[in-house]
């Protein structure tokens, strides 16, 4: 890759998830990706096969390019022209376009649009464990935080230890949420009686009463 993200810059938990769908998150990255996978090369066969409006194409397979998940070569049978080709980045794509095409064959469409074939008969796979060799399943796998500061449920606080000013502004917090102590009681002075829409204060003390 070209391009790579440092996931402390990112909003949000450090996640490469989260990075690879910078790339490839846009709504026509991986169908374009899926036509030079097929074998079309040429723009004019990425946007009739996708369907993308070629202004928003074009960028798109620009950022790919520039992200180095494709690559611009001149085509074998007319070198006047350039393609879009896979990079090494882009090939590694390959498996996760075929897992979200079976997701939604599952899932999304009313009937499976195609079928993706191992030889001779349709490719069914699963995931092995290189290290111990055994079967991947969900309930068995679990994700290490290595970015310092979070944890499964999200960003950890941590005070530091003996730290006088945390603890000054602990107290200062309680004081302020604390709620007042005893009961506490307000007296309402009715106003003498006088001219309507007129409020008159008592008088002062040493002062004349004018009323």
């Amino acid at each position: 890759m070209t391009t790579r993200i440092d996931p402390r810059d990112m909003a949000g938990r450090p996640c490469s998830l989260a990075a690879a769908l910078q790339i490839i998150g846009d709504r026509w990255a991986l169908p374009a990706i899926r036509e030079v996978m097929l074998g079309n090369h040429r723009f004019r066969q990425i946007a009739r096969n996708t369907g993308a409006p070629t202004d928003r194409l074009a960028a798109r397979l620009k950022a790919l390019v520039e992200s180095g998940v494709l690559e611009r070569r001149p085509l074998p049978d007319d070198a006047r022209y350039s393609g879009y080709y896979l990079t090494e980045a882009g090939r590694d794509l390959g498996a996760i376009t075929r897992e979200l095409i079976g997701w939604g064959d599952r899932w999304v469409v009313t009937a499976p649009p195609g079928r993706i074939r191992h030889r001779d008969h349709e490719l069914v796979t699963h995931t092995v464990c290189e290290t111990c060799g055994e079967r991947v399943h969900g309930e068995d796998v679990h994700r290490d935080d290595l970015v310092p500061g979070w944890d499964q449920s999200g960003p950890v606080t941590t005070r530091r230890p003996n730290d006088p000013t945390a603890a000054k502004r602990s107290r200062t917090a309680a004081v302020r949420t604390s709620p007042p102590r005893g009961p506490q009681s307000v007296t309402l002075e009715r106003p003498s009686p006088g001219p309507p829409d007129v409020l008159t204060a008592p008088p002062r003390h040493g002062e004349p009463d004018r009323r």
